[in-house]
């Protein structure tokens, strides 16, 4: 029987899957309202696959216009999604694009925070990422 990990199990370091697994990893970190700039979010390895995107809200953000971001990676802002609404709080997994293979070079993530006028006060997201390595 394989080693099997039970309980409360906490693990720092390199963890391999075995051969013909995918194991998935996450990448997280945070962005605010006055992050309207690229903002590097962490970097993801080459010959990884990006399965998934998760956006929390944290504490809407609160422009006198429009509020939006853009995911996606240097040099390409949008590259996962372009104008996303972060009016409110809670959480967003859907309407991600360029899901999948990174390449042969890492990436590094990025966010930008949009506000129509520029006079927003208020507003942080969390950014997850699922991915693995081929």
């Amino acid at each position: 029987m394989p080693n099997v990990l039970a309980g409360r199990t906490y693990v720092r370091g390199k963890v391999e899957a075995q051969q013909g697994a995918h194991m998935v990893n996450v990448s997280h970190n945070t962005f605010a309202y006055t992050d309207t700039t690229d903002k590097t979010l962490f970097t993801i390895p080459a010959n990884s696959n990006v399965c998934g995107i998760t956006l929390n809200v944290q504490t809407a953000f609160d422009d006198s216009g429009t509020d939006v971001v853009d995911i996606g990676k240097s040099g390409t802002t949008n590259h996962f999604v372009n104008d996303l609404t972060v009016t409110a709080s809670g959480q967003t997994v859907t309407g991600w694009s360029n899901l999948g293979d990174v390449g042969t070079s890492d990436i590094t993530v990025v966010a930008k925070y949009v506000g129509q006028t520029g006079d927003a006060t208020n507003g942080q997201a969390e950014l997850f990422m699922f991915w693995y390595q081929d």
